[in-house]
């Protein structure tokens, strides 16, 4: 009766909600079409006296350019269905995983250490002392605040 219960158990934790999972989807290409926008609009920082490649800061009749300017909202609307489905899986479990945390703060680290060197490596080691230090401590100075 016990193995029955704990195999009852695991089939709970391991069964994925596929409606869930779609919406998720959803929401990460609704949240990449605002990263691309964001990209066109703002100049390049890498290249010196670079220019956006779209403004959308002013009105328009053009067609194409109203749409880029509602794409750039599909950022907040990808990040709450993300947060809202996410949340959906852990309302659930009411135990909480300390090496699960330290884990996902040490791949932060990582990642920005990584972004660091190459950040470093195409400004050829022009690197200022406060990106230095936000690169060291990513999840204490609030850069990523998502953590």
């Amino acid at each position: 009766m016990n193995n029955k219960t704990s195999s009852l158990t695991k089939q709970k934790y391991l069964k994925r909600d596929s409606g869930i999972e779609l919406l998720k989807i959803i929401a990460i290409v609704l949240i990449v079409i605002n990263h691309v926008t964001q990209t066109i609009m703002n100049e390049n920082q890498l290249i010196v006296n670079s220019l956006p490649l779209l403004d959308l800061y002013y009105t328009t009749n053009n067609v194409q350019q109203l749409i880029l300017s509602a794409f750039r909202t599909l950022g907040m609307i990808g990040n709450a269905i993300f947060f809202a489905c996410s949340a959906w899986f852990l309302v659930g479990s009411s135990k909480s995983d300390k090496r699960k945390v330290f884990n996902m703060i040490v791949e932060v680290w990582v990642i920005s250490i990584i972004s660091l060197i190459i950040t470093a490596a195409i400004r050829k080691g022009s690197i200022s002392i406060g990106e230095l230090i936000k690169a060291i401590f990513p999840t204490t100075l609030s850069v990523n605040w998502y953590i």
